[in-house]
């Protein structure tokens, strides 16, 4: 038997073939596969049961989410073929930790997740609004450090990184709203149709 292997072919500048743009699709299909999971479970709970997870607790949830799958998405990248080769360690740095926010985001989680707990329902809805705007400054932060640990290290590169991370903001914005509206509206469906 004479077995023909379909190659699938794709047009020339499909959106795979950019990094930046199929990691923001594997995140977005990731989020939408676990929001989907998350209303099948809550449909499938008694009606009383499921509705235990307070405020307080989904919002966490939600903060951490993005939290472990972004890593798990980098993680996955580099593993999968193509393979994406690591040009060492200041490449790393600069796409995943800085660029992507990666570092940023766990102290920007682990602080949210403190000051949830603090908050009246009305207070964590409006800070889940504003999340992508308080989340700058933790942004902000690691791309000065490591601009002013390259000035200090003599390489005058580290006036430029100090103030690239402004260029990534639109992207930080739009990705951020993305996820805030996603969060909120799962949670509207929740608070409406499961308590």
């Amino acid at each position: 038997m004479n077995c023909v292997e379909k190659v699938e072919q794709k047009p020339f500048g499909h959106a795979a073939n950019n990094g930046v743009e199929r990691l923001f699709l594997e995140v977005e299909s990731e989020r939408r596969t676990m929001e989907i999971h998350l209303l099948r479970v809550i449909a499938r709970c008694p009606k009383r049961a499921c509705c235990k997870m307070n405020y307080s607790s989904y919002f966490k949830w939600a903060v951490w989410m993005p939290a472990i799958l972004l890593p798990l998405l980098f993680v996955v990248d580099t593993l999968l073929p193509p393979a994406t080769p690591i040009g060492g360690w200041k490449q790393f740095l600069h796409m995943f930790i800085l660029a992507f926010g990666v570092g940023a985001y766990f102290i920007f989680a682990f602080w949210a997740s403190r000051v949830i707990d603090r908050k009246t329902e009305r207070e964590v809805v409006r800070l889940a609004c504003w999340a992508p705007v308080i989340f700058i400054p933790f942004y902000a932060a690691p791309w000065f450090l490591y601009g002013v640990i390259y000035l200090v290290s003599g390489h005058l590169a580290g006036l430029r990184l100090m103030v690239e991370w402004l260029a990534y903001i639109p992207y930080l914005l739009v990705a951020g709203y993305f996820c805030s509206i996603v969060t909120l509206v799962i949670y509207q469906v929740i608070k409406r149709f499961f308590r």
